[in-house]
């Protein structure tokens, strides 16, 4: 049964031991007591705080294990024992699950569409728990699904919570589409990877048939160690997408600078109770002015990257190079030396200093994303030969590995190395890592 009371800022809920199960002692049959309520806790659900209260009931029976063992099945709101409700971490699942989410995402929706105060570290746990636990559950289930089958094509698949946390490793058959098993590691090293490919073998008393991945390095080299004999099939998912992420960060840098710039002008950032005296408009602030202009630069800013299409970098130079000029071919209706006038032309030269300051990677960026189409287009081109499709994609990253060693001359094929998403990444280190992916480098 519940109690519940309502405080200004959460309700709260007394949960007393259930009505439909029985309070007998489970060892010696005596009538469990109420003993006392726990000191409470505010459980953070979607719905709202709940401020938890839980009645504790123990046996009577000195002699009995259950004396003083305080005890209340009455489900509770909270998930394992943490401070974020149940419905939190099925949110969490669905959205892993059902939308194929990351915790980024995950994170975003929550404290967008539920204004849930939640760290991500904490989403990232859950993600974390999900996973695993999803990979228990169909355990049993897999054994019968792959023993009809001859064997495993397996793919791996390092997901990447972010912020330092550890990593998630996916281990599915492409065969069958199930779940073989998820490890969470700091690091999986050649030796490691191997032993994790064997074990799974094992419990699932199977063979590997084929082996699917992206081109990380410590894959490469346990295929080509430990299981030579393997076809090992580079994802072309995978591939795009490792190249596509590196792109993205680049460009987020583009849309990270003129963002700064655009919030920081005076007719957006400056006090509203701070006016002067424009003539023909009296005494107003600068905001109130120059509102309709500020309007326009606040819509800019709401683009987003589209995955495989849609660059925001991109798009917000563009929209703002084309907005520029209108304010260009504004001044000759303006009379510059009124104070609107000369407000205006500092707004105008200010954006003009703001797409010069990000013009190089401008069009750094938009050679790398016109290169990234092309080579998306050859990887998804149907009825198109192998060796043509090989042919074309060497001759493009023939030519990404020529800028590289334009910009950086000292550049070798030798020394390219795989390395995590950074936004201090130049444009020869990123076109670098797309020619290493390459399955066949250019020399």
């Amino acid at each position: 049964m519940y109690r519940s009371s309502t405080s200004d800022s959460y309700d709260t809920d007394y949960l007393s031991w259930p009505d439909q199960i029985s309070r007998r002692c489970n060892i010696c049959g005596s009538i469990l007591e109420f003993a006392h309520p726990d000191n409470g806790k505010l459980v953070h659900t979607l719905d709202g705080d709940i401020h938890q209260v839980i009645y504790k009931y123990t046996c009577p029976n000195v002699k009995c294990e259950n004396f003083k063992h305080y005890l209340n099945p009455a489900p509770r709101y909270d998930y394992d024992k943490k401070y974020y409700g149940k419905d939190v971490i099925r949110r969490v699942a669905r959205e892993i699950f059902i939308f194929d989410q990351n915790p980024e995402q995950i994170h975003l929706r929550l404290t967008l569409d539920y204004e849930l105060k939640i760290s991500l570290r904490t989403v990232q746990r859950m993600y974390n728990d999900c996973i695993l636990v999803k990979s228990h559950k169909i355990d049993v289930q897999t054994k019968e699904v792959l023993s009809e089958n001859k064997g495993i094509i397996m793919a791996a698949d390092a997901q990447d919570p972010g912020a330092g946390m550890e990593a998630i490793w996916l281990f599915t058959d492409c065969i069958s589409s199930r779940l073989l098993n998820t490890q969470q590691t700091k690091s999986m090293p050649s030796e490691k990877l191997q032993g994790e490919i064997k074990k799974i073998l094992t419990s699932y008393n199977t063979k590997l048939l084929g082996f699917v991945s992206d081109k990380q390095n410590s894959i490469v080299k346990c295929m080509r160690e430990y299981f030579p004999e393997i076809p090992h099939q580079y994802c072309t998912w995978h591939f795009a997408s490792h190249l596509w992420n590196h792109l993205e960060v680049f460009d987020t840098q583009i849309f990270s600078e003129l963002k700064t710039g655009i919030v920081k002008l005076p007719i957006h950032s400056r006090s509203t109770t701070s006016k002067t005296n424009f003539e023909g408009y009296g005494k107003l602030s600068l905001r109130e002015v120059f509102s309709e202009i500020d309007k326009d630069l606040q819509r800019l800013l709401k683009y987003r990257s589209k995955k495989f299409q849609a660059l925001r970098g991109l798009a917000l130079y563009r929209s703002l190079k084309r907005f520029v000029k209108d304010l260009e071919d504004g001044t000759q209706q303006i009379d510059l030396e009124s104070k609107f006038g000369i407000y205006y032309l500092r707004t105008l030269e200010r954006l003009q200093e703001l797409l010069e300051s990000v013009q190089e990677r401008f069009f750094e960026t938009l050679f790398m994303y016109d290169t990234f189409k092309m080579i998306y287009s050859l990887l998804y081109m149907p009825n198109l030969k192998k060796a043509d499709r090989q042919q074309q994609l060497d001759n493009i990253f023939g030519k990404c590995w020529a800028v590289a060693r334009i910009k950086t001359p000292a550049m070798s094929i030798e020394s390219l190395r795989s390395f995590n998403l950074a936004a201090s990444s130049n444009c020869p280190t990123i076109l670098g890592e797309w020619v290493r992916c390459d399955k066949k480098l250019c020399n």
